[in-house]
């Protein structure tokens, strides 16, 4: 038995073309979330450095500091 779809966005005509740009903006904003999420990590983790381990990754802690003063959306 085959079945009859009534809208386009189910069997790849017009409206196909419209759910695949809406899940490209989905997908991109997961990852930009991800993203930001990760930085947000990355500097939480880099404010508990203290002097020794920054001389062990070769970063001071001026560098630190800036790092971790920026937003999380700034890269």
């Amino acid at each position: 038995m085959t079945m009859k779809h009534s809208n386009p966005a189910l069997v790849g005509g017009v409206g196909g073309s419209l759910s695949d740009a809406i899940l490209a903006l989905v997908a991109g904003a997961v990852e930009t979330l991800w993203t930001w999420q990760n930085r947000a990590d990355t500097r939480a983790s880099l404010s508990t450095l203290d002097r020794r381990l920054m001389a062990d990754i070769g970063v001071t802690e001026d560098m630190v500091k800036d790092e971790i003063a920026k937003p999380f959306w700034r890269a």
